[in-house]
């Protein structure tokens, strides 16, 4: 049954990545982006890390889209441009994500995980303990989802204030 579910949370995930991909409107981007978290909270589950699970549901899904929804909602203008201009971007995605991970594959090869720490009676301690050796891997996609979240905030911040001080002066 696990797996049967593990192929329909990932093919879920892929569907809506691919969604909003090549979807032009920033709204429908927005909710596959919610798809995909969802299903990726659905994943976290099936391999036993409820507490990434319920972490991303509260703070992605809950803070993080709906910031992203208002956002959207305030800045919408009429004469916006289309999300993706040109094919070379398309090729710029998928080229990216193959050498990012050759490069995290050849990490992994290289330095294998470390074996399980001692573990304490203190239970933050353990959690501690726990995602920084069972769930490694979860929590380096969740860094490496928080640094593009970042370059993008800044990248459309950037962008808004170049806009308002072409309008102003």
């Amino acid at each position: 049954m696990s797996n049967v579910l593990m192929i329909i949370f990932s093919s879920l995930a892929a569907l809506s990545v691919t969604f909003m991909l090549f979807t032009r409107n920033i709204m429908y981007a927005a909710f596959g982006l919610v798809t995909t978290l969802i299903s990726l909270a659905g994943i976290y589950v099936l391999f036993g890390a409820e507490f990434v699970a319920v972490s991303q549901l509260m703070i992605y899904v809950g803070g993080i889209i709906v910031l992203l929804l208002f956002a959207i909602m305030l800045t919408q203008r009429t004469n916006a441009g289309v999300l993706i201009s040109g094919t070379s971007r398309l090729f710029i995605a998928p080229f990216s994500a193959a050498v990012l991970l050759i490069l995290l594959g050849s990490l992994l090869w290289k330095f294998p995980l470390a074996p399980k720490a001692v573990e304490s009676d203190d239970p933050i301690g353990e959690l501690g303990i726990r995602l920084l050796s069972e769930h490694l891997v979860s929590m380096e996609l969740i860094a490496m989802l928080l640094l593009v979240v970042l370059i993008g905030a800044a990248t459309i911040a950037g962008k808004f204030y170049i806009t308002n001080r072409r309008r102003t002066s």
